[in-house]
């Protein structure tokens, strides 16, 4: 298995946590107001793409889609 294989790619990354958010508008902006519950987002993003993105890219993908 290469590299390539693991990372998931970050346009891959950008829109799952962009579905994501699209689909839970109301956790959405409770995560805007209180960032401890960003991890939720980083969690499903994650679950979703089968671990293969790395986590700091998914953290830098939420922040960017909650601010």
């Amino acid at each position: 298995m290469t590299v390539h294989e693991i990372n998931a790619p970050v346009d891959a990354v950008d829109a799952a946590v962009m579905a994501l958010v699209e689909a839970h508008v109301d956790k959405a902006q409770q995560a805007r107001e209180r960032s401890n519950l960003r991890g939720w987002f980083v969690g499903q993003t994650m679950k979703q793409l089968n671990g293969t993105a790395e986590r700091q890219a998914v953290e830098i993908a939420v922040n960017k889609a909650l601010q």
